[in-house]
């Protein structure tokens, strides 16, 4: 069921359809349900940020905005439905002149979608970078799914962009 078609007075009947021992489960599985909709934002190796003298001055700006989860999966989440996104500092507001927000989607199951990206400098070595958030993507997505690529069931296949000069 999609969570905006369990409203209080559908759970209230299905609830009494069921023996009472089962309504604190229907009722847990309902909350998760909710929970589902609203945007979580785990962030990871942020400190690394600092490491980046393109983005001095500049880091608790970025921490501001990442901690605001609604605001965090707005910048993250790729555009338009794409697979993935390429979003620079001077495009945001607040702008942050030298950032960069590079973004990919991953099937979390039951028709949902997530979202992983990798933030940094505007000079990061993207043609080595998004071949392996791709891979990262599609290896999350399967995990959160459930399916393995030697299923029928599984996702889209994804593009990889091979630069020359990365195989030389």
């Amino acid at each position: 069921m999609a969570p905006v078609d369990l409203s209080s007075r559908l759970l209230s009947e299905l609830c009494g359809q069921i023996s009472p021992e089962l309504v604190p489960v229907v009722s847990a599985a309902a909350a998760i349900l909710q929970d589902s909709t609203t945007p979580h934002v785990f962030l990871g190796g942020e400190q690394h940020l600092l490491d980046w003298p393109q983005l001095d001055g500049k880091v608790g700006t970025i921490l501001t905005l990442l901690n605001d989860e609604e605001e965090a999966a707005r910048l993250i989440a790729p555009l338009d439905e794409q697979n993935e996104s390429i979003l620079l500092g001077e495009d945001i507001e607040p702008q942050i002149p030298g950032l960069c927000i590079v973004s990919d989607r991953y099937l979390v199951g039951g028709g949902l979608w997530g979202s992983i990206a990798l933030i940094g400098p505007t000079r990061m070595p993207f043609q080595k970078l998004m071949p392996l958030l791709h891979a990262f993507a599609d290896q999350l997505g399967e995990g959160m799914s459930g399916k393995r690529k030697d299923t029928p069931q599984m996702a889209a296949p994804r593009r990889t962009v091979i630069y020359k000069e990365d195989l030389e």
